[in-house]
């Protein structure tokens, strides 16, 4: 199982975001901060863990996030760049007990200068290239697709039952390619301040649901 906590992968986030596609030409007390919205979804600090059950084996998969943090960091024209400012980011490592594999979520605002945040999930399997996917974008969180992205924002519910619990601000996301499954279709159910709750891996069908977890943000 991997988390968008996962990858952390991948909402319509009744949270209004608006993007702009013209990159902005940033003074040097400018800011870009990590959106709550992504915050919300994505950022969890240690203390944090998630276990996950297969719905046809019922084997269970530990998650911790093992460390994480939020910081500041600086865009300078003179790096290739056609703008100065800062911007914000985030990082949250995780293992599974299960797969024995390191995760690592992250947000990089810089990405807002173009329209796009992105929350994705890199996967660190021994010394195995790094893998990543995207699972969510600002364009997503207010109901938007950009075909050009790999993962689509496909519905939004005020709370959804995951066996015999009830989550409230669920996001769903499908994958046609997902990098942290083998690249196969995977449909990613995220609640808002629990994270991933549900992953429907479907090349070849394969169900984890969140049976228990604790949060620390």
């Amino acid at each position: 199982m991997k988390p968008l906590s996962l990858l952390s992968i991948l909402i319509c986030i009744i949270l209004i975001y608006s993007c702009k596609k013209d990159s902005p030409t940033l003074g040097p007390d400018q800011r870009m901060s990590v959106p709550q919205l992504l915050i919300d979804y994505g950022y969890f600090k240690p203390g944090t863990y998630w276990v996950y059950q297969d719905s046809a084996s019922h084997a269970r998969d530990s998650i911790y996030v093992t460390s994480s943090w939020i910081g500041v960091d600086t865009i300078l024209a003179s790096h290739s760049q056609n703008y100065n400012g800062y911007y914000g980011y985030f990082n949250v490592y995780t293992l599974s007990t299960f797969e024995a594999r390191k995760y690592r979520n992250w947000v990089n605002t810089v990405f807002t200068f173009s329209g796009i945040t992105e929350l994705s999930v890199y996967k660190y399997i021994g010394a195995d290239t790094i893998k990543g996917t995207y699972l969510m974008t600002d364009y997503l969180a207010t109901g938007q697709y950009d075909s050009g992205y790999p993962v689509a924002f496909e519905n939004q519910y005020d709370s959804l039952k995951i066996l015999n619990t009830w989550y409230k601000k669920v996001l769903l996301f499908h994958d046609n390619q997902n990098a942290t499954q083998n690249k196969s279709a995977t449909n990613t159910y995220l609640s808002k301040n629990v994270g991933v709750i549900r992953k429907e891996i479907l090349t070849p069908y394969k169900v984890w649901n969140l049976v228990r977890y604790q949060i620390v943000q």
